[in-house]
């Protein structure tokens, strides 16, 4: 399809759709696309439709078409017809309109007599003019393109080519689906020929739109709907009338593959000036010939012109190479509404190729055009625009200019990992390694004592041939030294040979495998509440910490039960069973894992002791009905086995002494008959089989009733 065409096409506007014009007859199973809208008025509904195709069109101008019409909400869910049979209008009708005009002097749509030659011509009536089979095509599309154009302006022409019909027969306020068919055994597969539409009019529309205000102009975009065309007014002031801004409608550009989300763009650049408000109003035209409010807009046209862009000088770094120059000069002649510049700072001469850091937080005044920069890349390359911006904040930049940068920044001091000595005099070291660009390697250094002068000893430097930088060093020293201790100090180094500051000392302790001095026990005592130990600590320097031990009878091997304070000489084991004999030993470690012999052991056995108030709670009552004397009591038991102890009561009647006078078992309640005539007084005591006992409990004495 040529150019023309497919602008002529575009604008057909019944259907939002191209119409693609062919003029080969479809075969049986061809889908037709049969175009359809309606549209209500105050007292009918207008339907129009198009074929997609003018030998579509041709039978249908041929045969005619039916009109059928239902309900969509209600009890007529059926199809009926309302028109039998529509047809175009026939030659002698055609002649008697354009003979009418002639008559009555009216001035004659000039489209009307072209649609006319357009629907008789025949066949080779497209073909005389047309130098192949391809251009004669063209010319067929076309001619029957704008006939559906003309048709849509002018509801003569649409009744003329049979593509309209008006329904007058509806309810208010009511919902109907419409079908057009062709009439004849055409076998096409119709589809869109169908509508639905509710018979309530339309009488304006607030159409969504978008508005871009543009230096001297602006835009306007809209979803163009069933409007086809449209015309648009224009006025300065809310008091003044609008003003067509053309004497022909403007059409909408339809996209044939995305119909619905067709938006129609619009831009006014007819004498618009600056920060001027201007207010519009779009009226639409559809394919009924009618034409109807879209929406009203107001737009101000901006400054988008940006002022004329700086010129650097060549950025210069200060002697001791802390800062950075840029000076620049402005674009001439110098625009009066220029507010100022911006600053940017990357590592490429490419826009988009590095991320540009803007530097300055306020516009850089017009009067100062320089900048100092402190924190410029070291080591790589360095690079600044400069834009100049207006006060709309319109920007134009300039081209980004080379900073040559003096690296004088050292890397950051190195720091320490780990660092020990094995058995055999090797020192492993590792430090975190460098993470600057020009990081070009270590260099390593050593003494004997914190305070005197470091020997570097090793060097880990990148060159030319790619060696990698390692942060793990290895040393080695002697074993048997007078000096417990390495000291070690490492610098970092750049490619320019700057050098970081000296690391912290890391201390290395030589290997030691003499086992520090033994603790050794005081002494031992116990009681109820544990076996109580003191001792004398290891006197070793390189002491780390003291273990104690313990066993009983029964074990062979020691159990580790504590480790010692060494701040302390004195702890308790409060974990002892009474009868039981415990032995206790002591061990030392210093920091280098070295254990000392176990100390000479010491053993000891708890036993109970007899002067605890194990009984508790003891009562008496004297039942004089029954003459029964009960006794009832409680006993600490905790951690007592019930097989290791027992009760024994005593009494004393008047004077006598007090004797023992029931083995009670493990009962903790006793009764009896008390036939005696004087105060009898009873008490218990826990006895337990290894001859240990209880303190004797409380007395309770029982008088005789007299």
């Amino acid at each position: 399809m040529n150019k023309i065409t497919s602008l002529i096409v575009m604008v057909f506007t019944i259907s939002n759709v191209i119409c693609q014009v062919t003029i080969e007859p479809p075969n049986e199973a061809t889908r037709v696309n049969l175009y359809t809208l309606a549209k209500a008025y105050k007292d009918s509904i207008v339907i129009r439709w198009a074929p997609e195709r003018y030998s579509i069109f041709d039978d249908g101008k041929k045969n005619g078409y039916r009109i059928l019409r239902r309900k969509v909400n209600g009890s007529d869910t059926t199809f009926k017809m309302i028109a039998e049979k529509h047809l175009p209008w026939t030659k002698e009708q055609w002649q008697s309109y354009l003979v009418n005009y002639e008559e009555t002097n009216q001035k004659l749509d000039t489209n009307f007599v072209y649609v006319a030659s357009i629907f008789f011509a025949k066949l080779k009536d497209f073909r005389s003019d047309a130098g192949s089979f391809i251009e004669m095509n063209d010319n067929i599309k076309n001619s029957y393109a704008m006939s559906l154009v003309s048709a849509s302006r002018n509801i003569n022409i649409a009744n003329a080519m049979g593509l309209r019909f008006v329904d007058k027969n509806v309810e208010k306020d009511t919902d109907y689906e419409y079908q057009v068919d062709f009439l004849g055994k055409t076998g096409y597969n119709l589809i869109n020929n169908t509508t639905k539409l509710n018979s309530k009019p339309i009488t304006s529309l607030n159409l969504k739109y978008e508005v871009t205000n543009l230096d001297q102009k602006v835009a306007f975009k809209f979803a163009a709907g069933n409007y086809n065309s449209y015309k648009v007014y224009r006025r300065t002031s809310r008091s003044d009338p609008f003003v067509a801004l053309s004497d022909v409608p403007f059409y909408t550009l339809y996209d044939s593959k995305n119909l619905a989300d067709t938006v129609s763009k619009f831009y006014d650049t007819i004498g618009l000036k600056n920060y001027q408000k201007y207010y519009y109003r779009f009226v639409g035209q559809d394919g009924f010939g009618d034409e109807i409010k879209l929406f009203d807009a107001k737009a101000m046209p901006v400054d988008k012109t940006p002022p004329l862009r700086p010129f650097p000088e060549r950025p210069k770094q200060s002697k001791k190479g802390s800062s950075i120059t840029i000076k620049w000069s402005p674009g001439k002649p110098i625009d009066k509404d220029l507010a100022g510049y911006n600053i940017y700072r990357g590592t490429s001469h490419f826009f988009d190729s590095c991320i540009w850091v803007k530097m300055n937080t306020k516009l850089i005044s017009k009067s100062k055009p320089y900048w100092k920069d402190y924190k410029f890349f070291s080591g790589q390359n360095t690079y600044y625009y400069i834009e100049s911006v207006d006060k709309a904040g319109n920007a134009k930049r300039c081209e980004p200019v080379y900073a040559y940068v003096r690296d004088v920044t050292p890397p950051a001091k190195p720091k320490w990992i780990s660092g020990k000595m094995d058995s055999l005099g090797i020192v492993r070291l590792k430090s975190y390694m460098n993470k600057e660009d020009d990081f070009m390697g270590f260099k390593l250094y050593v003494s004997n004592a914190e305070d005197h002068e470091f020997s570097p000893i090793y060097y880990s430097f990148k060159d030319t041939i790619g060696k990698i930088i390692d942060s793990t060093f290895i040393d080695t020293n002697t074993v048997n030294s007078l000096t417990e201790n390495l000291y070690y100090k490492l610098k970092a180094y750049d490619y320019h040979y700057n050098e970081s500051k000296f690391s912290d000392v890391l201390i290395v302790k030589r290997i030691d495998t003499i086992a520090p001095t033994c603790p050794v026990f005081k002494t031992i005592k116990t009681n109820h509440t544990g076996v109580t130990l003191t001792y004398a600590s290891s006197e070793s320097r390189d002491l780390k910490t003291q273990f104690i031990y313990r066993k009983n009878t029964n074990d062979t091997d020691w159990v580790k039960i504590s480790e010692l304070n060494k701040e302390k000489n004195t702890y308790l084991d409060k974990d002892v069973k009474p009868n039981e004999t415990y032995f206790y030993s002591l061990r030392s470690v210093d920091f280098n894992g070295n254990y000392s012999p176990y100390s000479f052991p010491v053993y000891t056995t708890v036993y109970r002791e007899n002067y605890q108030d194990l009984i508790t709670s003891f009562t008496i009552v004297n039942d004089t009905t029954t003459k029964l004397v009960r006794l009832n009591w409680d006993a600490n038991l905790k951690g007592i086995d019930q097989e290791d102890y027992f009760f024994i009561v005593y009494k004393k009647i008047g004077k006598k002494p007090m004797k023992e006078h029931k083995n009670n078992k493990q009962q903790n309640s006793f009764e009896e008959k008390n036939l005696a005539t004087k105060p009898v007084t009873y008490a218990v005591k826990l006895m337990f089989n290894d001859g240990t006992e209880s303190k004797l409990s409380e007395l309770k004495t029982i008088n005789p009733k007299k």
